[in-house]
């Protein structure tokens, strides 16, 4: 019963999380159309949350320890209800940055946190893959539906309204993990562990020649995942001119094409090696985006309805389908190759890599939109790096193939 409960918590966790995450894109839109700053300016918007998660990452590991997941859990949560009860009150672009410096402790609650406790409720390692593949399902669904909470507000009254009822179901969530037990006496013996000693084996660790081959790949990787991601509600608004609670909807369709594609190249392993599924995904993928980005033409006919929206710009969400198993793949490959007692360390050090690489790519497209435009500015900040990866997924998988890091 404890444990059934525990899974419950976990679940109930990670949609909370995901829902107050899901904030990205829609603040890059409404921070061109609703508080008139540039796009450069909205493009640095991820930094805030990126920067701050790995500020938080590597100096909070050791307060973790020493509180507990549960209870790191509940403040992480409290914090972030906090800021969004203010955030509709306040109402202004600084009150976005405070928001999203907040987000990068919601990913050190799911990256470090929420992750390192799922083995407590589980009795098996099936079960705990089984657990963590449901985690991801479950974080795109929560999406999803943030996204949709926050088109019906765009739609119907103030559109920060809708981080009151973010701000509920993180309430709801604190009042359940308050009734939750969690054996932690698993973590004893690592609260000791100290900050200087986590940086210096982080050092070690970087010191390794195939990490640089890593860091470039999973550069080009992130810089196209995270930088389309984060712009698209923007790039239809701005392209199409749509009304920003059809922009946010269409843009959802990214993160259910994200989930099937995550699904689909489970199957697709099963038949080829994990760079050669990557190589198909990708080149499959660039033609979509080739298609996509050089039909759609910018117009400024209302488009109130999603029946109206041209089917090349449906496609550029869809897109995110051949991206999906990028990340999992890349970072699986390497933890292959790794001491499994540095597989946090090198998370940590891909968590970073992966954070830099989206503020870059993030910010990138936004000055490239203001000096050549929405369409072309997508243009040269995806299709660029998309290829660089076509070109080298297959080199990178047999150089790997030699790597080992302890």
């Amino acid at each position: 019963m404890q444990r059934n409960l525990l899974k419950i918590s976990i679940f109930m966790t990670v949609c909370c999380l995901s829902m107050f995450a899901c904030t990205l894109s829609t603040f890059i839109m409404q921070a061109v159309a609703y508080y008139h700053v540039s796009a450069t300016s909205a493009g640095t918007l991820e930094s805030y949350q990126n920067l701050s998660m790995i500020v938080f990452i590597l100096g909070l590991f050791s307060l973790i320890l020493r509180l507990g997941y549960r209870s790191s859990l509940m403040l992480i949560i409290a914090i972030m209800v906090l800021i969004a009860v203010l955030l509709p009150i306040v109402n202004s672009y600084i009150m976005l940055k405070i928001y999203l410096i907040g987000l990068g402790l919601v990913f050190v609650a799911m990256k470090v946190i929420l992750y390192s406790t799922v083995p407590l409720s589980v009795k098996s390692d099936t079960e705990q893959a089984m657990m963590l593949s449901l985690l991801e399902v479950f974080w795109a669904l929560a999406s999803v539906v943030g996204m949709w909470i926050m088109a019906h507000f765009m739609q119907t009254s103030n559109w920060l309204y809708f981080s009151w009822v973010f701000a509920v179901f993180g309430i709801l969530t604190i009042i359940l993990w308050k009734f939750t037990p969690l054996d932690e006496s698993a973590l004893h013996k690592e609260k000791n562990i100290g900050f200087k000693k986590q940086l210096k084996d982080i050092a070690n660790i970087c010191n390794n020649r195939y990490l640089v081959a890593v860091i470039l790949v999973s550069f080009c990787a992130s810089m196209v995942e995270i930088g389309l991601g984060a712009w698209l509600p923007g790039f239809y608004k701005q392209a199409l001119s749509l009304p920003d609670f059809l922009s946010v909807k269409i843009a959802s369709f990214a993160l259910i094409a994200t989930l099937f594609g995550r699904l689909v190249v489970v199957g697709l392993l099963k038949f080829v090696t994990w760079g050669r599924a990557l190589f198909i995904y990708y080149s499959l993928g660039l033609l979509v985006l080739l298609y996509a980005l050089f039909s759609i033409k910018v117009t400024h006919a209302a488009i109130t309805q999603l029946s109206d929206v041209p089917f090349s710009a449906i496609m550029l969400s869809l897109f995110a389908f051949f991206l999906a198993p990028g990340t999992p793949l890349l970072n699986s490959a390497i933890l292959a190759r790794t001491a499994k007692e540095k597989h946090i360390l090198l998370m940590t050090v891909l968590t970073i890599i992966f954070a830099l690489a989206s503020s870059i790519g993030v910010r990138l497209i936004g000055q490239l939109i203001d000096h050549f435009g929405v369409i072309n500015g997508f243009k040269m900040a995806t299709i660029i790096p998309l290829l660089l990866l076509v070109v080298f997924i297959l080199p990178y998988e047999k150089f790997i193939h030699k790597a080992q890091i302890k």
